[in-house]
């Protein structure tokens, strides 16, 4: 935050604030909450839904009482207000929303791969998971904290949640005197097992760098008759850092005394990405990876994820918003195997200990505002998902001085909506200047009906099946009452975020964020003088209209209590909003944002396929979704030494392996060569018993067979419907295959051929000429002479300098670079790719390693431009990203990955038993 002038909480003065931020008169305020704010009894919740549950002690104390059970989202109980039930299928889904929500799956699969090929070996940690039901998703019981720690959803999809009847209802021995981390300390205890000295230095170790190692650690301050907690004092300038800090430590903790590892997936919206990479970058025992919408987060964001260079992060562009991606990885986190597998976890606020630590800070600024608890402390939080207010009920359920919560949302207004009037529907996500709360899938809302509705998980569990079958589900008015004991709502647009963010800072010289702002203009001290803003919201089923200003019923709900507006970000994360609003830039300087431009940026791309189907795009992703490939081994070239012998230089041994997640085999290729010479053979064992099956003494055929097999596939995609003639840059072996295969995918049979060995290539259209694929062969004089007007550009050689110039392609033309792949190999100019309608790449992870690709890196291209094969073929061609509508100067870049090795080896031992048990040679 940035002010001019600034008064710290430091005085009853500052802590006697009424609902307009105005100094409070001493007068019994209305206390709305006096059953629950500051006593040590449970808080009273509507009778409507009860159920019993034995309890089980955690980590063996049994002075710790604290069940843990999962709110499930499909049982098959029914509510008895059918009437509501109907209310729930809103019309208004919007049909774009819907063509863009059916890559979910796709991304899923998409998640798998990446986990798979960043893993050079299975990690084969179990988590101790209760089992649920394959066809009805239970409640589970009796997991200790490490459990819920190391996982993400519940087996049956649901969130881990306490058993209310275990849970703790007071917090002892807190003070104002007490820092955050002694504050969060105390939460944590009874719920984690861990000992409240170790759980101190967690929290001491967390914090350390938070307000640039100052305390109070997040800084409570006086802006006009504002107060404000700044909780975006973090070291990447959001409140996430809070939780996210925290939750590392307890992960290394715990992982540290298993001695394990484990992988984190997280999605983010803008802010817990950043946190999350930044609380497990350099941990040896940890790795992230990270999924954030293209265009979806601020500049600074972005740059806070794609800069990191650390081993252990993975950063992944998505094409897609938040609510999609939050989806997509909820399919991966109900795979129970690949989650047991890969030991993967996430840490946003699904997880329930990042929702423990964020109530520390709710109890700490209640000690400060109100040490003696007798009058409440209401919060106004801005509110996407539902975390941070989510750790302000629980803050309230132990027995803090909590009043009502205000939740402030952007025009995305599902929370909104839930709490003023019961509608839980999902509408089409709308981009806005506060990107980190573009959410409509609120999953945090399934923990407030939890304990609002005292615990029925059989309930909450019936109204989370309605909303993920129907996107809708209406709350029947006793849970809607009972939710609106606490908490009160409302949405504010865009234009009402700016003139928040222009009035403060020019009435207080204090700069906000836009998603403080919107918190902060549900507490205006200003008349309203503008109408009522309505939105429209049109959907493939109707039109509605909706207000969005209800600061009047937020501010009546929060008269006669102190007044907590919770900021939570720092402004220089949105410089673009800053600009917007028209606050003076100097307001986003910050070293730390200015350290990011100089460094280089690193991510992939998940891509929103367009297949015919559904169906077909997760045919065609499964597969890839199950595919583990470790990276090439190569021998005999640097940077290690060359083989003796190798007058050449040329000489080399590339070793390959993969396998497929649930097949019988994995495969390990040697193939050998140089001089002229080319040998290999293919090792194969069995997945389940790890023991050989068959060693493939093929001598380099199966290798060249699979080569010549991609660069066909590529040309059957891309290649003109009638190329003038086909252009061969290099007449070896390979050159044989190729036109083999390529005779099966063009009518095309006129071929033009050039080698540096003249009679190479003469030797090859005498056997070509006339044949019995109708091949007309010719030599051509020079590589431009066989290259200008080729429909088909096909080069297979182990060159190391660029043969093929860019001025000689005349499109359309498809270029497919086959030659040796190694450190160094080039046979086409840089250009060819940077000014190519289309790269394709059969690994883009290979390429820019061994490929063409690697020199067009050099000269600038993003590699994230180039496609893969893979996603070409689920697009059903040449798919997203080509520059004209059809492309029509396309280069392939070909490195050869090995699942093709893997499928060629199923092939054959299938053949082979069907022959009898002798050594057989193929």
């Amino acid at each position: 935050m940035m002010g001019k002038d600034r008064e710290p909480l430091g005085s009853e003065k500052g802590r006697e604030l009424n609902a307009e931020g105005r100094p409070d008169s001493g007068d019994p305020s209305r206390d709305l909450n006096s059953s629950r704010a500051g006593t040590t009894d449970p808080p009273n919740t509507v009778p409507v839904f009860t159920w019993e549950n034995d309890e089980v002690v955690v980590g063996g104390n049994a002075k710790i009482r604290c069940q843990v059970t999962a709110v499930s989202a499909a049982e098959s109980a029914q509510l008895t207000n059918q009437e509501h039930q109907k209310l729930s299928k809103r019309q208004h889904e919007d049909e774009a929303s819907w063509s863009t929500r059916s890559w979910l799956s796709l991304q899923a699969q998409r998640m798998s791969v990446a986990l798979q090929l960043a893993a050079a070996e299975e990690i084969a940690t179990e988590l101790r998971l209760a089992a649920a039901s394959e066809d009805a998703r239970r409640r589970v019981h009796g997991l200790d904290f490490s459990d819920i720690l190391l996982s993400a959803y519940a087996p049956d999809g649901g969130l881990f949640v306490p058993e209310l009847s275990t849970m703790p209802n007071h917090i002892a021995g807190l003070h104002p005197g007490m820092t955050l981390a002694q504050v969060t300390a105390r939460v944590l205890e009874p719920f984690t097992g861990i000992a409240l000295a170790d759980c101190e230095e967690i929290c001491a170790a967390a914090f350390l760098s938070f307000n640039n190692g100052l305390e109070p650690a997040l800084p409570l301050v006086r802006a006009g008759r504002r107060l404000l907690l700044e909780t975006g004092a973090g070291p990447t300038l959001a409140f996430k850092d809070i939780g996210q800090q925290v939750v590392a430590r307890l992960l290394n903790h715990v992982l540290g005394g298993r001695g394990e590892r484990a992988t984190i997936v997280v999605e983010t919206s803008g802010d817990t990405g950043p946190a999350a990479i930044e609380a497990v970058r350099g941990c040896e025992a940890v790795r992230i990876f990270c999924l954030y919408p293209e265009g979806r987060v601020s500049r600074v964001q972005e740059l806070q994820m794609v800069t990191v260079d650390s081993p252990n992060v993975f950063v992944y562009r998505t094409e897609g918003d938040t609510d999609e991606q939050a989806e997509a990885l909820k399919r991966v986190f109900e795979d129970a195997a690949f989650m047991r597998r890969h030991s993967v976890c996430s840490i946003n606020s699904i997880n329930w200990a990042r929702v423990l630590v964020q109530a520390g800070y709710y109890l700490w600024a209640c000690q400060q505002v109100s040490p003696a608890s007798d009058r409440p402390v209401h919060f106004v939080v801005p509110t996407g998902a539902f975390g941070n207010a989510a750790g302000g009920l629980l803050a309230k359920r132990l027995g803090g001085a909590v009043g009502r919560i205000v939740c402030a949302t952007n025009s995305n207004d599902v929370v909104h909506r839930t709490i003023s009037r019961g509608d839980m529907s999902m509408r089409a996500n709308q981009q806005t200047v506060s990107p980190a709360m573009d959410i409509q899938f609120a999953y945090n809302v399934e923990r407030l009906l939890y304990f609002c509705s005292g615990g029925d998980a059989t309930a909450v569990a019936a109204l989370m099946a309605t909303l993920e079958a129907d996107r809708a589900v209406a709350l029947p008015p006793p849970l809607l009452h009972a939710v609106q004991d606490t908490f009160v709502s409302c949405a504010v647009s865009d234009a009402q975020t700016l003139q928040t963010m222009r009035e403060v800072w020019a009435a207080d010289g204090y700069a906000l964020d836009p998603h403080s702002a919107i918190g902060v203009h549900a507490l205006r001290t200003t008349p309203r003088t503008e109408p009522t803003l309505w939105i429209r919201y049109s959907g493939g089923m109707g039109l509605g209209v909706h207000a969005l200003d209800h600061v009047e019923s937020v501010r009546a709900a929060c008269e006669g209590g102190r007044v907590v507006c919770v900021l939570t970000a720092h402004p220089a994360k949105f410089e673009e909003a800053v600009a917007a609003a028209g606050l003076p830039a100097a307001v986003c300087n910050d070293p730390r944002v200015a350290a990011l431009e100089r460094k280089p940026k690193k991510f992939r791309r998940l891509r929103d396929p367009k297949a015919a189907s559904r169906q077909l795009k997760l045919e065609a992703w499964a597969s890839e979704g199950r595919v583990s490939v470790p990276p090439i081994q190569t021998l005999g070239q640097p940077p290690l030494g060359r083989f003796s012998g190798d007058s050449k230089g040329d000489g080399q041994a590339c070793i390959k392996s993969a396998y497929e997640e649930g097949g019988e085999v994995f495969v390990a290729k040697v193939a050998s060569g140089g001089g002229g010479n080319n040998s290999g053979l293919v090792l194969v064992f069995s997945q389940r018993t790890f023991a050989p099956l068959a060693v493939l003494l093929d001598g380099g055929l199966l290798t060249e067979l699979r080569t010549a097999a991609a660069g066909a596939l590529a040309a059957s995609l891309f290649a003109p419907a009638e190329p003038h003639h086909i252009a061969v840059i290099g007449c070896g072996v390979q050159a044989r295959y190729q036109l083999g295969m390529l005779a099966a995918v063009t009518p095309c049979r006129a071929v033009r051929l050039w080698s540096r060995r003249p009679e190479q290539a003469r030797a090859l259209a005498a056997e070509l000429d006339g044949g019995p694929a109708g091949w007309a062969a010719e030599v051509a004089p020079s590589a431009e002479a066989a290259c200008r007007g080729a429909g088909i550009v096909l080069t297979v050689t182990p060159a190391r300098s660029a043969i093929v110039r860019t001025a000689w392609l005349r499109r359309p033309v498809v270029v497919l670079a086959i030659g040796a792949d190694s450190a160094g190999k080039q046979e086409l100019e840089a250009g060819a790719l940077i000014e190519a309608d289309l790269v394709v790449v059969d690994s883009r992870a290979q390429c820019v390693d061994k490929g063409e690709l690697q020199h067009a890196v050099a000269a600038g291209f993003d590699p994230e431009e180039a496609r893969e094969l893979g996603e070409c073929i689920a697009e059903g061609g040449w798919g997203r990203g080509s520059k004209p509508s059809r492309p029509e100067l396309v280069v392939f870049d070909s490195t050869g990955v090995a699942i093709q090795d893997v499928k060629i080896a199923e092939l054959c031992l299938a053949e082979l038993s069907r022959q009898p048990a002798v050594p057989s040679k193929l």
